[in-house]
This record gives structure tokens, sequence and C-alpha cells, in this order.
């Protein structure tokens, strides 16, 4: 059975100030999980700030990133690999498009 490939993202750092490990742990804890599950998986993971680099589309994605570099890489990627915490996602989460998206909602908000 061949095996698909599953790539974790971390956070940027300067995206968990004073909480660095503790973003860290709740991915590395996903990863290992699915390390023991019976599943056809090769998972890796890289940090948040080089994934732009990354060289190869994986088919899965597992990711934490917030930047604009590493939203931009994981667009790119859009078709063929299944993103988990999508670009769209993200990028609502950012204060000026949740303050739009809410007030859209008539949810109350400052």
């Amino acid at each position: 059975m061949s095996k698909y490939r599953l790539l974790g993202v971390y956070r940027e750092k300067r995206f968990s100030p004073g909480m660095v490990e503790k973003d860290a742990a709740v991915l590395r804890g996903v990863l290992e999980k699915l390390l023991t599950a019976d599943l056809p998986l090769m998972i890796e993971s890289v940090e948040g700030e080089k994934l732009p680099e990354f060289t190869y589309q994986p088919d899965f994605v597992l990711t934490m990133a917030q930047s604009s570099e590493s939203l931009e890489k994981l667009d790119s990627w859009n078709t063929g690999t299944r993103i988990v915490n999508s670009v769209r996602g993200v990028r609502n989460c950012y204060r000026e498009a949740m303050v739009h998206i809410l007030r859209e909602c008539n949810a109350p908000c400052p």
C-alpha cells in the first residue's frame, strides 16, 4: 500500500509570544497520535518560518502557520492537497477580516 505524505506545519514563533512550546505541543501531539495509528502515512513536520522554502507538495497538511509567506505557499497547494486549518480560515481570523465577518452576521463586536 502506498503512503500519503502528511506535513505538519508549526506556527511561526512571532505569532506565539510566550506560548511557543504550548502551541508546538498541540501539533506535536496530533502528529504523534497519527504516527501510532495504523494509517498509510509518511509524516514530516516543518517550522512555519521554513514553509515557503519547502520543495514538494504533500497530500495532506495540518497547519498552524499564520504568516503571509506561509499562507501563500499553502495557497499554491490548494489544488491537490487537503489542508486542515485552511488558508481562508486563517485569514478570516485576522482582526480586520473577522470584524467585517462579524458585522455581516450582525454579531455584536467592538
